[in-house]
Order: C-alpha cells, then structure tokens, then sequence
C-alpha cells in the first residue's frame, strides 16, 4: 500500500473540509479530491502520483450496487461535462479519495459505511460491465481530457493555493493537526475551516 488507513482518513477529512468550505458538493468534487490529495501525497510520501481523469466504474456491495461514472455521448469524441471522474495512479496503484462519499450516491439503493479506495492496478476489471463483487473496478484514463477537464482547476492559482494549504495542514498519525483553520478561499475571502470525525472502513 501507499498510505495507511490513519493516513487516508486525515487525508480525506482535510480535503473534504477544504471542499465544503469552498460551497461545493463534495460528492461531485473528485477533480479536487484527486488534484488537492495528489499534492498531499507528493510532498509527505515521497512519491510522484498522477491524477487521471476518465470512465470509472466501483462495485460497492456484495448485491453488486455499483457506482459508475460513465457518458455515453464521449463515443462521439466530445468532452463530457458530466458522467466522468478523477482518481490518482501512483507506483502501481490506484487511490480514490472521494470514495468515502460513494454511499451517498448509492444511498437511494443501499446503506453503505465510508470506506478507503486503495487498489493495486493489477487487480483492476477490464469492463465494467464486468464488475459482480464487492471491491472490483474498472478505470480508462482519456488522455485528451485532460486539457479540458483537469487542466483549469491545476493551473488556476487559486485552487493551487488550497491544494498547498491542504498539504500544509497534513501531518501524518500519530501527530497532531489543528482541527479547524482559517483560509482564504478560490474566491479571496476567509473562511473558517473545520474538520469532522468520521470512522472509515479499510475498503469496499
């Protein structure tokens, strides 16, 4: 593994208290979990991950209750404004840190506790349409997305501005962190920023 389930979960309530503060829905946020969480670990892991964005598709339960981040009009070689996601690939792995949140996606189907996405690629299905248990996934990074989707939030100062104070306010457990900071937010304003407790499975 990358990271420790105790690295992941203060990775996530970080990130997920930067997104909110910023008024996001942070069930649709995955270009920041995946740019603001990428920054984390480039500088406290002492790895070089990539943040991809594409087709993704989760088997969440042993039902078989699956979220997918799918568009079927891509097949027309258009960008999707929806219907895609982002994750992290990095050293032979793939790390969701949206994945806590895909219950509340799911939720008018089932009940799902948060749990930890942290994957060896290796393991991944081919098709998703394929996905049957508890655990498989399915991941198509489109490189010509990139530009379009990732592109502006990386290279705008002010998310690359939230994505260092994430990294600044990390330290890896046992250590100690504030649990509520002020920044200034995409917006120049202050806003307060606080984290919430949340216990998270070690996978799906």
């Amino acid at each position: 593994m990358i990271i420790r389930l105790s690295d992941y979960r203060r990775i996530y309530q970080i990130l997920t208290a930067i997104i909110e503060s910023e008024e996001l829905d942070s069930t649709h946020a995955c270009v920041c979990y995946s740019f603001f969480g990428a920054i984390v670990l480039r500088d406290h892991f002492r790895v070089e991950p990539k943040v991809c964005v594409g087709f993704a598709a989760y088997c969440l339960s042993e039902d078989g209750v699956s979220v997918a981040f799918w568009e079927e009009a891509v097949r027309e070689g258009k960008v999707p404004a929806s219907g895609f996601h982002c994750w992290i690939e990095v050293d032979g792995w793939a790390i969701d840190f949206m994945a806590p949140r895909f219950g509340d996606l799911v939720a008018n189907e089932i009940s799902l506790e948060p749990a930890m996405f942290q994957r060896r690629l290796n393991e991944m299905n081919l098709h998703a349409n394929s996905l049957r248990k508890v655990g498989e996934f399915c991941l198509r990074h489109e490189d010509e997305w990139v530009d379009e989707i990732l592109r502006p939030v990386i290279d705008h100062p002010g998310w690359q501005d939230l994505a260092n104070h994430a990294s600044g306010w990390f330290k890896k457990p046992p250590k100690k962190i504030p649990t509520a900071m002020a920044s200034v937010g995409s917006d120049g304003k202050l806003r307060p920023i606080e984290i919430r407790p949340i216990s998270i499975r070690p996978r799906w």
